[in-house]
């Protein structure tokens, strides 16, 4: 922030004066939808554990409306 760039615009060297251990994967989640997608906890909101709730809620509700109708 002090820069005034963003993260994508530092270099591997940069990254590495903040922390020694960091890589080129550090760019795997730069970015919005790139950290969205690099969720994969529990729960999260990456991509593939929000079209498995969404799988699961259809059956859900499917399955209420189903009752409903009995």
């Amino acid at each position: 922030m002090d820069r005034g760039v963003r993260l994508s615009d530092l270099s591997l060297e940069e990254f590495r004066e903040a922390h020694p251990d960091l890589d080129a994967s550090i760019y795997d989640v730069l970015g919005p939808e790139k950290a969205v997608t690099a969720m994969v906890s529990y729960g999260s909101t990456g991509p593939e554990h929000v079209k498995k709730q969404i799988q699961r809620w259809k059956k859900l509700l499917e399955m209420e409306s189903s009752n409903e109708k009995q």
